[in-house]
């Protein structure tokens, strides 16, 4: 099934001042300011539809069933969490289904897997609120796991946030090695094996001069992504997710 990529302009320096007397009261066994302030910014959206995370892998009143179980408490305080986070959003730029295609690119280049990680997923989110928290690709979130883990969309498969000097880092890197892409991305791409000439006829996804004509777009974009996060100086909260549907 395939997953989408879209990216947001994150305002991580407020959403961390906000949520820091919250987080004190949370973690002395008081919830109720979290509660207070997810119940406001709910009725600041309004409708599910006009939430900036309405069908980015989650949903706006997918928690009034976990209220109602002390065994989610953990699931439905990343849930508010989460709602206060989308609060610092601004709408931005997407890879689309073509994210892959970046990895894949990146990969030739000889990026190490952190940098490529960083770049299209982004760091976890639990670091925007216990940096110190242990944390692998690939954990699975559990209802007993703490709640610092459960600030992501519920049907997303990667989740995560990049503050201005990553995005500067990455960026130059990026900008360094377009040259590479322009010149003749063909020779420089090693393209996935099931990728081919072959294989063209069954799907477009698996035509080599639909990825070579692809790939220089969507390194564009990533590059203009983080552009204009550095313009505004905000981070960037990315999300890869299954659409509902």
């Amino acid at each position: 099934m395939s997953l989408k990529h879209t990216a947001f302009l994150f305002d991580y320096s407020k959403f961390q001042s906000v949520i820091a007397p919250l987080l004190q009261a949370l973690d002395a066994g008081d919830f109720a300011p979290l509660q207070e302030k997810a119940a406001q910014i709910r009725q600041e959206i309004g409708s599910d539809e006009t939430w900036i995370l309405h069908d980015k892998g989650t949903y706006l009143g997918y928690d009034s069933n976990l209220i109602k179980d002390s065994r989610y408490q953990n699931g439905l305080w990343g849930h508010w969490l989460l709602l206060i986070l989308s609060s610092c959003l601004q709408p931005h730029g997407s890879l689309g289904y073509d994210w892959t295609k970046l990895s894949t690119t990146l990969r030739s280049l000889e990026w190490v897997k952190e940098d490529v990680e960083k770049v299209i997923f982004g760091l976890p989110t639990v670091w925007l609120v216990k940096p110190q928290a242990p944390y692998q690709g690939g954990m699975v979130t559990e209802w007993t796991s703490p709640y610092w883990y459960w600030i992501q969309p519920m049907r997303c498969t990667y989740c995560g946030w990049l503050p201005v000097e990553e995005i500067n880092r990455l960026q130059k890197r990026l900008r360094d090695q377009q040259v590479l892409i322009e010149r003749d991305v063909s020779t420089v791409i090693q393209l996935p094996p099931n990728v081919s000439l072959a294989n063209a006829q069954i799907s477009k996804d698996l035509d080599p001069n639909y990825w070579y004509t692809r790939i220089p777009v969507i390194y564009n974009e990533a590059l203009k992504i983080m552009a204009d996060a550095v313009s505004a100086k905000q981070g960037i909260f990315s999300i890869i997710y299954q659409e509902y549907g």
